[in-house]
Formats: structure tokens, sequence, C-alpha cells
């Protein structure tokens, strides 16, 4: 059921490179990824692992500092380099979404895939 729902997102946003269902723990519940070589840049493929294990960090230090300052509970945080953007979208205090793309890409599209991805998995994941 993860994996449909994870493919639908890499299929309908253009510039998809990986979209994860992750545990707050930085460990991939479920992934699904485009081809080797498709939608990369530069010579060297990405370490999707990596880069996945150390934006879960992110996330939960910067839900964990919202939710501190009274900032209500975080819901999606984007990271935007000269060559990806990055979309975490909170499932579950347990679970987020993780959504890499190459830059430049509409990213109205990819948050409004990941919101409806998002909403499939709250029920599954609870």
């Amino acid at each position: 059921m993860f994996r449909t729902i994870l493919d639908e997102v890499l299929q309908k946003v253009d510039g998809a490179i990986c979209v994860s269902l992750m545990g707050i723990d930085g460990i991939p519940i479920e992934e699904v990824r485009r081809p080797e070589g498709v939608a990369t840049k530069g010579p060297q493929a990405l370490n999707l692992d990596l880069i996945a294990a150390e934006y879960a960090a992110v996330q939960k230090r910067v839900a964990k500092t919202t939710e501190g300052l009274d900032l209500d509970s975080m819901r999606e945080l984007a990271v935007v380099t000269d060559g990806h953007m990055l979309l975490l979208s909170t499932v579950s205090k347990d679970y987020f979404l993780l959504l890499l793309l190459d830059a430049p890409v509409g990213m109205g599209k990819a948050r409004h895939e990941l919101r409806k991805a998002q909403l499939k998995l709250r029920d599954e994941v609870a």
C-alpha cells in the first residue's frame, strides 16, 4: 500500500528523484526512486540514503524547536539548493514524507502531491 502511494507521487511530480516514508528515527519505511541516472545531475549519483538520514535529523530538530516555541506542530519543511529541492511533510508524530527533486521544479505541484500522499498515509500509519 505504501509503495503505491509513493509511486504515484514520483510519477506525477516532474523532476522527482526519490520519495520516502520515513520513521522519525531516520529509517525509511518505504521508498521509491527513479531509475539510476534519471533526473540526477552531475557525474555521480546522489547518496539518497545519506540524504534521507541527515534530513530526518533536521526534521526532528525543527519539529522540536517549533513546538518548544509554541508555534504549533511542524507540517512541512522545504530546503532549496542550487541543484535540488527537498520537501519534508509530517504524516504523524512518528512518520514523515521526504521528497527529493531536481531544481528548478514546480514547487506547488510537488507540495500538492505530497499533501495528497500525506492524507492517504495518515490513516495507514495510525
